[in-house]
C-alpha cells in the first residue's frame, strides 16, 4: 500500500507533465495570440509549481529542500499572469495601449517585491520551514507570506469576478459557454486559496488544499474554452 506521501508525489508529478503537455498544445494551435502565449505562460507557472511540490516530497529531509520551498513562491507570478489572460479574455479597455502601463504596474510591482524578498532574503524560507540556525525572522517572514497570499486572492478574486461580469454581459452561445468554463477554471483555485489562508484558523480545512488538482482543475478548464 502507498502512503499518502506518496500518493500525492505521483499526483504532483503527473500534474506537472499534463499541465505543461496541454499549455504546449494550447500554445500549438494559435502561437501568435497573445490570449494562448498567457495561458502557456501560466501553465507553464503552475506546471513549476507542482514540479517545486513533487521535489519537497522527493528530497523531504534533505539539504535541498529549502530551494524548492523558495522555488515554490512561483505561485506568485501565476497569480498576476493568470489575472493577465482573464484580462486579455474578457477583452478589458483597461489593457489598450494609453491604458495598460496604469494597469499592469500595480500587478507586476508587487510580484517582483515579493519575489525579490524570495531571492534576496530568507524570509520566505524561515516563515514556511525550519529557519537555518541564528536566523530569526520568522515574524517578518510570515508578514511578507501573509501580504503575498493576501495578493495572490486577491488577484484570483478579481479574475473570478470579471470573468463572471463578462459571461452574464453576453448573450446565450458560445461565448458565453466559453467564459463560463473559463470561471469554472478559476473557482477551484479560488475557493483553494481561501481554504488555505484561514487554515491557519481552522486547521481542518487543509482538506481542501489539493495543489495537484488545483493546477489541473485550471488547465483543463480553460484550455478547453479557449
Amino acid at each position: 500500500m502507498f502512503s499518502l506521501s506518496e500518493v500525492l508525489t505521483l499526483l504532483y508529478f503527473l500534474a506537472t507533465v499534463a499541465v505543461a503537455l496541454l499549455g504546449a498544445f494550447i500554445l500549438g494551435k494559435n502561437p501568435h495570440s497573445r490570449l494562448h502565449q498567457f495561458f502557456f505562460l501560466a501553465s507553464m507557472a503552475w506546471a513549476f509549481w507542482a514540479f517545486s511540490e513533487f521535489m519537497q516530497h522527493t528530497l523531504a529531509g534533505t539539504a535541498g529542500t529549502d530551494f524548492w520551498i523558495a522555488a515554490e513562491t512561483i505561485w506568485i507570478v501565476d497569480a498576476v499572469v493568470s489575472l493577465h489572460f482573464i484580462l486579455l479574455f474578457v477583452k478589458s479597455r483597461y489593457l489598450h495601449a494609453s491604458s495598460a502601463p496604469r494597469t499592469l504596474a500595480p500587478l507586476y510591482i508587487p510580484a517582483v517585491v515579493f519575489l525579490c524578498a524570495v531571492c534576496y532574503t530568507e524570509l520566505f524560507i524561515a516563515a514556511i520551514a525550519l529557519a537555518p540556525p541564528g536566523l530569526d525572522t520568522s515574524a517578518a517572514g510570515s508578514l511578507i507570506v501573509v501580504m503575498a497570499y493576501l495578493w495572490s486572492f486577491a488577484c484570483a478574486a478579481l479574475g473570478w469576478l470579471l470573468c463572471i461580469r463578462y459571461m452574464l454581459q453576453l448573450p446565450a452561445g458560445p461565448e458565453r459557454r466559453q467564459a463560463r468554463l473559463v470561471a469554472i477554471g478559476i473557482t477551484v483555485p479560488l475557493v483553494a486559496g481561501f481554504f488555505y489562508l484561514v487554515s491557519d484558523t481552522v486547521p481542518w480545512f487543509m482538506i481542501f488544499d489539493l495543489p495537484p488538482v488545483t493546477a489541473l482543475w485550471f488547465s483543463l478548464f480553460i484550455g478547453y474554452a479557449i
